[in-house]
């Protein structure tokens, strides 16, 4: 007697939860529906202008770095072109590299 009693309480707990739950789903459903103006915007007006570096002092840096490098002098090398390669490893990745590179620079 005492388990066919708390089962039918378990049912009726049960049937009473799915009842408070449908109420609940629709007292959200009755929203007013408020009309949102459409701002039209200018094509005349550009996102972002982007200043270009010039491409002698990029290329006068790329090649100061690969001589420091290498250990030559910068007369030394020749840049023939430079391509951009996309980037592969997350943001978050690379800072965590500069960080650690940071630490271990601290420590000497």
């Amino acid at each position: 007697m005492n388990n066919i009693s708390s089962v039918v309480i378990g049912i009726l707990g049960l049937i009473g939860l799915a009842f408070v739950l449908t109420l609940f789903k629709n007292i959200g459903s009755e929203k007013e529906e408020i009309e949102v103006p459409i701002k039209k915007v200018d094509p005349a007006v550009k996102a972002e202008v982007r200043e270009k570096v010039d491409d002698e002092e990029l290329i006068a840096v790329i090649a100061a770095s690969i001589a420091a490098s290498l250990g030559v002098r910068v007369p030394e090398i020749n840049i023939k072109s430079i391509k951009r390669i996309p980037q592969r490893t997350p943001i978050w990745a690379q800072a965590g590299r500069q960080e650690l590179i940071y630490r271990k620079l601290q420590l000497k």
